[in-house]
């Protein structure tokens, strides 16, 4: 029996550019949930594209749990960060703690070992904390009030869902060793950047 890789998105783009990239093809495909799968020798890669809401992400995840066991789950999209000095536009980071915006129950996932990723036109970045938020109130300001939302939440970047999945699956066997989550640093242009990545640890 293959091994089930399970990757996650919201992103119609960095779907367009995995599935052309592990030649996946349409498994399941409605209104609310659309799976692209394809097995590479002992490993099956399962694509789930969801609607960016509340709602549907936990319909996806519900339908993720009740019909797929699963070696790996790997979480991906753009977040938004403040300038720094540490990173550029295209790199990859690699939050290893996941917050809501009351700050309850943190969650923590091992980051990947740092190392030669052999990238060398942007960087991989680890060990951030990353805000998960569906409220609009804080969408609405983001961009403009980046710092103020970030310095008041104690975090690094901010998305919709990481909190969320991960917050789904928390007594799953084997937490630890089956998430990660990787984010592409703002610009979609830089989804390859994702994709490199995404080969070496898949």
């Amino acid at each position: 029996m293959p091994k089930n890789k399970i990757l996650f998105t919201t992103d119609s783009w960095i779907t367009d550019k995995i599935v052309g990239k592990f030649k996946l093809k349409k498994e399941k495909l409605d209104s609310w949930i659309q799976i692209f799968s394809w097995i590479f020798w002992e490993d099956k890669i399962i694509l789930c594209l969801s609607w960016n809401t509340e709602n549907e992400i936990l319909i996806n995840l519900t339908y993720i749990y009740d019909n797929y066991s699963f070696v790996k789950f790997i979480d991906l999209w753009e977040v938004i960060t403040k300038n720094n000095f540490e990173y550029k536009t295209g790199d990859v980071l690699i939050p290893n703690t996941f917050i809501n915006t009351e700050w309850k129950n943190p969650l923590f996932i091992p980051s990947l070992p740092a190392g030669n990723y052999e990238v060398w036109n942007f960087w991989v970045i680890f060990n951030w904390i990353c805000l998960s938020s569906f409220e609009k109130k804080i969408w609405d300001i983001l961009e403009k009030k980046i710092w103020d939302i970030l310095e008041k939440n104690y975090a690094d970047m901010v998305d919709l869902e990481s909190y969320s999945i991960l917050n789904f699956f928390w007594e799953e066997e084997d937490f630890n060793e089956k998430f990660l989550i990787l984010k592409l640093c703002w610009d979609s242009k830089y989804y390859n950047n994702l994709v490199k990545i995404l080969e070496l640890v898949l």
